[in-house]
C-alpha cells in the first residue's frame, strides 16, 4: 500500500495497469529511447522509497517477489473477469437467438409462446396419425392388389361380401346336413 501511496495510485489495480503500461512501452521501445522513461524512473524511485520505509522488514528481493505475486494475482483476476464477461455475452447472444426462434415458431404456428408447447404436441400427434393412416392405406393397397387409394374401398367391399357369402353358404349347408368339411374350409 505504501508503494501505491508513493506512486500516487489509489489501488493495486491502478498499480498493475501502470506497471503493465510501462512494461508494454518497454517491450515496444526495445533498442530506442522510450517516452515513458520518466515514469519508469518514478516507479523505480517509488519502489525504492517504499522498501526503505519498510525499514528492512522484508529483504528487497522478497518485497519485489510479493509485489510481483500481487500483480500476477490481479492480472489473473482481470483475465478471469474478461473471460467471464465474454462468456456472459455469448450466453446472452444465444439466449436472444433462442427467444427469436421461439417467437418465429409461435408466429408460424399462429399461437403465443406460452401455447407453443401444447400446439407442437398437437402437431406431432396429428403428424403421427397422418403417417399411421398412410401406412394403413399402403398396406391395404398391397393386400388388395390395387394401385390407387380410390380402388381400396370397392376392393375391400368385394372381399367382405365374399366372406359374407361364404358364411351364408356354410350356414345353409350345416342346416341341411350336407356339410362337406373339406369343401367348406376351402
Amino acid at each position: 500500500m505504501e508503494l501505491c501511496r508513493l506512486l500516487q495510485v489509489t489501488d493495486i489495480a491502478g498499480l498493475v495497469s501502470q506497471v503493465r503500461r510501462l512494461s508494454d512501452s518497454r517491450r515496444k521501445g526495445m533498442g530506442r529511447a522510450s517516452p515513458d522513461t520518466a515514469e519508469m524512473v518514478k516507479l523505480a524511485r517509488g519502489a525504492l522509497a517504499a522498501l526503505e520505509e519498510l525499514h528492512g522488514a522484508l529483504p528487497p528481493e522478497k518485497a519485489l517477489e510479493e509485489v510481483q505475486r500481487l500483480c500476477m494475482k490481479c492480472t489473473e483476476q482481470q483475465a478471469s473477469a474478461g473471460t467471464l464477461n465474454l462468456r456472459m455475452a455469448e450466453l446472452a447472444e444465444t439466449n436472444n437467438c433462442q427467444a427469436d426462434l421461439l417467437q418465429s415458431l409461435a408466429s408460424a404456428m399462429r399461437c403465443s409462446t406460452q401455447e407453443l408447447l401444447p400446439c407442437a404436441e398437437a402437431l406431432v400427434k396429428l403428424c403421427d396419425e397422418h403417417v399411421a393412416a398412410h401406412r394403413i392405406v399402403t398396406l391395404l393397397q398391397n393386400l388388395l392388389y390395387v394401385q390407387n387409394i380410390t380402388d381400396v374401398l370397392p376392393a375391400l367391399k368385394e372381399v367382405l361380401d365374399v366372406a359374407a357369402l361364404r358364411q351364408k353358404v356354410l350356414a345353409c349347408k350345416t342346416s341341411s346336413g350336407n356339410v362337406d368339411l373339406e369343401a367348406g374350409g376351402a
